[in-house]
């Protein structure tokens, strides 16, 4: 058995403005409020079910818990024995909550970050620009700031960046989202914890952001697609796999790639 760890949005799944290919050619696998959402090919979806067979797949998100069983293929049709999301805050297993990991984590969170409900409160002033327009609270666990792309001030990001970095907090800009987490929060972190519970021979990986890196870093072999955010930086992840794919022909090709070098 090999190991397959994937980020799901932009990675392996996508929505209608970044799937890249025709409406014909894919199959809608998540609704909201009665809108199609995201999107994976047939091929994809039939190498996905074919690599399960001798892949452990562990879908790894920064998507809360409701918004991960929005996404219908994975309740019904392919029902991965270990689930990752909230960046690595909450490891299901069979469907239920691995309490020990979640003792851990919040254990671990509580000794080295600020705590959660109080780092709006510390960072009022920065927070308050209006370049910030909504915030989310995920899973009490982090915080995901919706962003006018237009008005950002970078020096300004870059300043609270630094900032939150002395209160145990990391921050990261994807897109029109700022997301703030406890730098021990994350994917990597997790996904180790689910590793030393499996048995497996070889550990692919993909994902198409910075807050992939500690998964792809753990991988014997990542995959990082065109589109992704770490193409931006080809002098600082030399180590990873560009693959020059987008959208849904890079999820196609890192299944293919897995099948074929069992």
């Amino acid at each position: 058995m090999n190991l397959f760890t994937s980020d799901l949005d932009r990675t392996l799944i996508f929505s209608e403005r970044t799937v890249n290919t025709a409406p014909e050619k894919r199959i809608c696998i998540e609704w909201f409020e009665g809108r199609e959402q995201s999107f994976m090919t047939p091929a994809a979806i039939a190498d996905l079910k074919e690599l399960q067979k001798t892949t452990h797949f562990i879908p790894v998100t920064t998507r809360s818990l409701i918004q991960y069983n929005r996404i219908t293929l994975f309740q019904q049709e392919i029902l991965p024995k270990y689930v990752v999301v909230a960046n690595g805050g909450i490891i299901l297993q069979d469907g239920k909550l691995d309490l020990a990991w979640d003792a851990d984590l919040r254990g671990r969170i509580q000794q080295q970050a600020l705590a959660f409900d109080e780092l709006p409160k510390r960072f009022a002033t920065e927070l308050s620009k209006p370049y910030f327009l909504r915030t989310h609270k995920v899973e009490n666990l982090f915080y995901m700031f919706a962003l006018d792309e237009a008005t950002i001030d970078v020096e300004e990001i870059q300043l609270l960046h630094t900032a939150l970095l002395s209160e145990g907090w990391e921050s990261y800009v994807h897109g029109r989202k700022f997301y703030v987490l406890p730098q021990v929060l994350t994917k990597g972190a997790a996904v180790d914890y689910v590793k030393g519970k499996l048995q497996f021979d070889k550990h692919y990986a993909a994902g198409d952001s910075l807050m992939d890196l500690t998964m792809l870093y753990n991988a014997n072999r990542s995959f990082v697609p065109l589109h992704g955010e770490i193409v931006r930086y080809p002098d600082s992840y030399k180590e990873l796999e560009i693959i020059k794919k987008s959208g849904a022909a890079f999820a196609e090709h890192c299944l293919i790639e897995i099948l074929h070098n069992k």
